[in-house]
């Protein structure tokens, strides 16, 4: 698992540089053969990847449950073990391919919204009213497809600044 997010960073830096440069003598790439780069140059000014978190993927199911195991005191009744399809959980709908595009989990008793939540990138809704929640993760910004988020009547003590890189964000609510 570690080598593999070795290769995506290094495969991240890689885009990253050249997507950065504006010509061919600003970053410079050294291959000992065509699957291992050994070393590269960049300037510091380039890229900041101390800054960047590297997740591992993880499944729908196992997003949900940590929804689960985050907030203990939660009114949800899924139960993750006996549901092959997701779908069929209350406030949970899927797409053909079987990826979350709906969450609906208001008045849930959820205190904490988990990281995980941002790697749903396939959802388009997510209703977070009426909760107890006092922060949103910076995740959430990886959600790209979000395009309704309610998070009405919650105990939010500050907005992050990441939702507004949420690309296809239409219509947001944040009634207190």
């Amino acid at each position: 698992m570690k080598a593999q997010i070795k290769q995506i960073i290094y495969f991240l830096v890689i885009i990253l540089v050249f997507s950065s440069c504006e010509d061919n003598d600003s970053a410079s790439i050294t291959k000992s053969n065509s699957k291992e780069i050994t070393s590269f140059k960049v300037s510091s000014a380039k890229i900041n990847l101390l800054s960047q978190d590297v997740t591992a993927a993880i499944s729908q199911r196992q997003i949900l449950q940590a929804i689960l195991e985050e907030n203990p005191n939660n009114t949800l009744d899924w139960n993750l073990g006996d549901s092959e399809d997701l779908g069929k959980l209350t406030g949970v709908i899927t797409n053909t391919q079987g990826r979350i595009i709906k969450l609906n989990l208001d008045e849930k008793e959820l205190s904490v919204l988990p990281s995980e939540i941002g790697q749903l990138t396939s959802l388009r809704h997510l209703n977070l009213s009426s909760n107890r929640l006092t922060s949103i993760p910076r995740e959430i910004k990886n959600l790209i497809n979000l395009k309704y988020l309610n998070l009405n009547f919650n105990g939010l003590e500050e907005i992050p600044q990441e939702i507004s890189l949420i690309p296809a964000l239409e219509e947001i609510g944040l009634f207190e």
